[in-house]
């Protein structure tokens, strides 16, 4: 009987170190992850590896290591329509720097606004830094569109715009448009071009089906999961 019962008593004291344990470990681990019952909305957002980046970027910006420009040959032109330029370009080895033609887009109909425009050490570190072609047919509907707010069709054009820009400069085979404030990781352009090439190896292997990719996903939050 005593037997029993002691077994009984560990059964339930294992049984819950196991529960208490593996709740822990899930509530520590999957609170970023919103399609766990333990995501935290209040801890989700907390800066950590970001603010290391951030930080990082900013000394860059200081001592920019002398980094060279992009090839002629560059596998890969990033349009950016914001200024978060500079963890993107941390971290880069120079031949990985010649790999890649940085674009900025400042999108305002009156570039010269914009405090960054003015950045000489900015300009210094990127292969172009540009604004709506003052001659173009449609600045007179962008800046329409920048009077009344209406930012959903203003950053239409801008995507497309941007786009455009770097099909007409470059002639990279491939185009990575970057928006909002976003934080790259080290090792960032490394692990996109070996994934680029992994696919490019996928679909020249290939006897059917298709051979052509439209649109890649770098970077993917709550909003863009369904």
């Amino acid at each position: 009987m005593l037997t029993t019962k002691f077994a009984a008593v560990l059964v339930f004291v294992t049984a819950s170190f196991l529960w208490t344990t593996t709740f822990w470990y899930c509530k520590t681990h999957f609170y970023r992850d919103p399609g766990s019952a333990f995501y935290d909305e209040g801890r989700a957002f907390t800066r950590f590896y970001s603010s290391v980046r951030e930080n990082q970027a900013n000394v860059f910006l200081e001592v920019p290591a002398g980094l060279t420009k992009a090839s002629k040959s560059a596998s890969l032109c990033a349009s950016f329509q914001s200024l978060a330029i500079l963890s993107a370009l941390e971290g880069l080895s120079l031949q990985e720097r010649a790999d890649i033609y940085v674009s900025a887009f400042i999108a305002y109909t009156i570039p010269e606004e914009h405090p960054s425009w003015h950045n000489k050490t900015l300009h210094g570190l990127l292969d172009d830094f540009h604004s709506y072609n003052s001659s173009s047919t449609q600045l007179e509907t962008i800046q329409v569109y920048e009077k009344t707010h209406n930012y959903e069709r203003k950053g239409v054009s801008d995507y497309i715009y941007g786009l455009e820009h770097c099909l007409n400069e470059t002639q990279a085979p491939w185009i990575a448009m970057f928006e909002d404030d976003i934080i790259f990781a080290d090792g960032w352009l490394a692990y996109t071009l070996s994934t680029l090439a992994d696919f490019e190896a996928k679909i020249k292997s290939k006897t059917s089906g298709p051979h052509e990719l439209l649109f890649l996903r770098l970077f993917n939050q709550e909003r863009t999961i369904n």
